[in-house]
Order: C-alpha cells, then sequence, then structure tokens
C-alpha cells in the first residue's frame, strides 16, 4: 500500500497530450500488465481522460491497462483492480455554490470496502492536494493509518542539490546561486523506501526530487513517508467548521488560518 499526496493550484489545467517517455524497460510487454483502476465517482479533479491523461499514457506505456470507475467503490468492482488511484476526490463538484468542499467524500461503507479490498492485497495510491482535498479524504486517510494536514505544504525540493543543475539554471536563465537557492528553498529529505530505489539492475536510484506543492501529513509508526521536512517546519491549515468556499491554495487561506509547528516525523504528500 502506497499513500500519496500530489499538487495542483488553482486556474485551468489542461493534460499534456503530447507527452512520451522513452522506456527502455518496460515492467511488462504491452497490454500485459495489472489493471490500474482510477477513481472517477467522487467528483475527482484528476481522471483518466482529463488531467491524468499523462499519467494513464505513461502507465500504459509500461505494460499496466487502465481503467477508470465512475461508480460508488464496491468490492466486485475493486475485484478486477491491483492498484486503485484516488486522485483529488471532493464531496461535490468543483464551483458548485456553497457546498462544503471539507465534506468527507467517502461514505463508511466505502472505506470498509477499501480497507478490505487493502488487507487482501490491493494497492492504493491515494492523492490529496493542498486544501481543501485532504479534509475531503481525511476520514480515508485515518483509516490507513495517516492524519492529513488540510493546508499546504511549500517545500520543493528533496534529497540532495545537484550542483551541475544548478549551475545549469544560472546559465539558461541568467540568474545567480544565491537566487536559484533562495527559490526552491530549503531541502527536504528523501526516505529509504523500494520506490525511491528503483528495480535493481535497471533504473538508477531517486536523489533528487523536485515538487510543485501539496500537503503534509502526521504518518503512524509503520507509515514510512518518501518525503520528509524537519522538525522545525510550520504551516497552515484549516481548522474544522471553517470551510473553504472551494479549492483554493494556501495563499488565499492563509490569512484566516493559524499556525502550527509540525514534528520530526512529519511526511509530506
Amino acid at each position: 500500500m502506497t499513500v500519496a499526496f500530489g499538487s495542483v493550484v488553482n486556474g485551468q489545467q489542461l493534460p499534456d497530450s503530447a507527452f512520451h517517455f522513452q522506456n527502455a524497460h518496460p515492467a511488462f510487454s504491452a497490454g500485459a500488465g495489472p489493471d490500474v483502476c482510477v477513481d472517477t465517482a467522487h467528483h475527482n479533479f484528476h481522471t483518466l481522460d482529463g488531467r491524468y491523461y499523462a499519467f494513464g499514457k505513461l502507465l500504459r506505456e509500461d505494460g499496466f491497462r487502465t481503467t477508470s470507475l465512475s461508480e460508488p467503490l464496491d468490492l466486485a468492482m475493486l475485484a478486477e483492480c491491483v492498484v486503485l488511484v484516488v486522485a483529488n476526490a471532493l464531496a461535490a463538484p468543483v464551483g458548485e455554490p456553497n457546498a462544503d468542499f471539507n465534506a468527507p467524500a467517502f461514505r463508511q461503507d466505502e472505506i470498509a470496502r477499501i480497507l478490505e479490498w487493502v488487507v487482501a492485497g490491493g494497492r492504493l495510491l491515494l492523492v490529496m492536494d493542498h486544501a481543501p482535498y485532504p479534509a475531503a479524504a481525511a476520514n480515508l486517510a485515518a483509516a490507513l493509518g495517516v492524519v492529513s494536514l488540510n493546508g499546504g505544504a511549500t517545500y520543493r525540493m528533496f534529497g540532495e542539490l545537484p550542483e551541475e543543475a544548478v549551475r545549469t539554471i544560472t546559465e539558461e536563465y541568467g540568474i545567480t546561486v544565491d537566487s536559484v537557492r533562495r527559490v526552491l528553498g530549503p531541502l527536504g529529505t528523501l526516505g529509504d523506501h523500494a520506490i525511491l530505489r528503483g528495480r535493481p539492475g535497471l533504473d538508477p536510484s531517486v536523489r533528487t526530487l523536485m515538487t510543485f506543492g501539496g500537503s503534509a501529513f502526521y504518518p503512524a509508526r509503520d507509515v514510512h513517508p518518501l518525503l520528509q521536512v524537519p522538525s522545525s517546519t510550520s504551516g497552515r491549515v484549516s481548522l474544522p467548521g471553517r470551510p473553504s468556499q472551494g479549492p483554493v491554495s494556501s495563499r488565499h487561506t492563509s490569512s484566516a488560518l493559524p499556525d502550527i509547528t509540525m514534528p520530526s516525523s512529519l511526511g509530506r504528500y
């Protein structure tokens, strides 16, 4: 099981239909891999025919099959899936007037079925963006051992900061090294995980990872975050009883939200 958290910002976002990754070592021959199911039944911001178009294409080029799930999740439906992707689920469509976007996107019976499927060997990729997405999926995340923070995380770079990359940026954009480091901000750390280590003999290990934003979470003891931020990190979260007016960035909500200090075990995404 993998719990992951992604990022979006306000404004129109379109899929990159021209995206193509040169995959020298596909995991499976074309169409012979397991089925990756992507949830579309919960007003999801990311779907295979929308903003996750490139994601679906990448999976298929690696040999996986992809399926959209447009109905409430049940065990018969999940039985056809090896991996379930739930990305930025909400209880109401984006833009619906007077909707409480912090409300739970999943019913308790759906969560029970998802947990039963995971315990039986299913693999779940749960993607929660900045507020209000962590609140909308908080009950599902909590059942998986994660306390989501309904705010926005601003750490950008994790792992090493390659000097060669810094030099390339300074040369291409005509800015100073100090400017590059200031824009990137402080570095987070990478955990020890098979995803980061890659397939032995086939994939190079991940030493640097740059993100676009997202949210943070408190992990249970047996949860191992891939991306971690220092104990001195502070952030802003939306408290219960203060529903947002829609999917908004932390830039728009920070003035009304209290500061909190994160522990050293804080995970990212």
